[in-house]
């Protein structure tokens, strides 16, 4: 005898053979049943759940904004008036050029050295 040997070519698995060696199509397979779509109350409670969340979005983004228009107008305010101090400032240092500030001056040691003879040469 020789062992049963597997198919060479792909089978319906809906179909059978029955009792005399005939192919009858099997039933489809049956799924517990599932809730696949939620009921419509579910769905308007989810609904009105998002649109609330989306009013309270809207109310802080609407107190977000004006918070950033004041900080807006105060930062140019700001801006505004150091540019008008510094624009003065520029133009009074412009109009009295003898009011110019100190310079620092380096001197080289050797340079230091011959002043100091030329001022005991001055004394003496």
């Amino acid at each position: 005898m020789l062992p049963g040997l597997p198919a060479l070519i792909p089978m319906n698995t809906f179909l059978s053979w029955n009792k005399n060696k005939y192919l009858t199509p099997l039933p489809p397979p049956q799924y517990p049943p599932y809730n696949i779509s939620p009921s419509d109350e579910k769905l308007h409670k989810d609904l009105d759940d998002q649109i609330q969340l989306v009013k309270q979005i809207q109310q802080i983004l609407g107190r977000e904004q004006i918070t950033l228009e004041k900080m807006m107008k105060q930062f140019h305010a700001r801006n505004i008036k150091r540019k008008q101090t510094f624009e003065s400032y520029l133009t009074n240092a412009s109009e009295t050029p003898n009011s110019q500030q100190k310079r620092i001056r380096i001197v080289s040691p050797s340079s230091i050295s011959r002043n100091v003879s030329l001022q005991k040469s001055y004394n003496q």
